[in-house]
């Protein structure tokens, strides 16, 4: 049989010396000898949580036991270490909640840009003006600080508007049509920078939109945000908005496209 003494308690170690509780009898001997076996911490803290009823039983352990609080430079009972347990809890949920509130406001924010921005689009008369349009929506709802807009895949109509151009290489071509979701992140050679109007601060984050026609696989165009800031347009960040915005840019713009055989176009103002 083992004692804990006050001198065994200040050795430590990695192996805890525990009473092994009498369940036989209903009455306790605080005075008592109790015998110690050795077990290892993560068995106790189990043990522990198995059996709440040991402090029932035990009840002077508990009002006992007495904790360094480093942060109070002085020793605490328990029952405040649980409070301040709770305390943290209780900041981190406050903190969890003000980030969900914040980001709901943001959500909420974006979803009333993108909804007057579908609106200055069906406000368009002229299918001509609505490129320009487009890129005027785009810097002034969402505040981005370059917008550019190319289309490639325009009837013979539109041919001559400034907007109707293509890649300067065909391997960006073919890098346009082969993207599935928008690229984000550091400028690239990939980037068309000799569409935006001459800045004074140099690109350092864009991201790239393509613009296709519902009939054809193939981009028909591409959008392209820039911005001097290398951390607005990360390549880690999601690209659910910027898909939306390529949708319903890339509808609008249907009425430049041709028509492939069997699809009806929509009809012009």
């Amino acid at each position: 049989m083992q004692i804990l003494t006050a001198n065994d308690a200040d050795k430590g170690g990695g192996d805890a010396k525990v009473a092994v509780p009498d369940t036989s009898g209903s009455a306790v001997d605080h005075g008592a000898e109790v015998e110690m076996v050795p077990m290892p911490e993560a068995e106790l803290a189990a043990w522990l949580v198995d059996n709440p009823e040991f402090f029932l039983r035990f009840g002077h352990v508990l009002a006992g036991v007495r904790i360094h609080d480093q942060n109070a430079g002085r020793a605490i009972s328990l029952h405040e270490r649980q409070l301040e347990v709770l305390r943290d809890k209780h900041r981190q949920l406050e903190r969890n909640l003000g980030d969900l509130v914040r980001m709901g406001q943001e959500n909420d924010d974006l979803a009333d840009r993108v909804s007057r921005f579908t609106r200055d689009l069906l406000l368009v008369r002229n299918p001509a003006e609505m490129p320009a349009r487009i890129e005027a929506a785009l810097a002034g709802q969402f505040r981005v600080p370059q917008v550019a807009l190319r289309l490639w895949h325009v009837t013979d109509e539109y041919r001559d508007q400034p907007f109707a151009a293509p890649p300067a290489r065909d391997e960006l071509r073919r890098y346009f049509d082969e993207m599935t979701v928008p690229y984000c992140g550091l400028k690239n050679d990939l980037a068309p920078l000799d569409w935006l109007p001459e800045q004074s601060e140099p690109v350092r984050s864009v991201a790239l939109l393509p613009l296709r026609s519902d009939a054809r696989p193939e981009a028909a165009g591409l959008i392209m945000f820039a911005s001097p800031d290398a951390d607005r347009f990360q390549a880690g960040m999601g690209t659910a908005f910027l898909d939306r915005i390529s949708e319903i840019a890339s509808a609008a713009l249907s009425r430049l496209m041709p028509q492939e055989p069997g699809v009806v176009p929509p009809a012009n103002p």
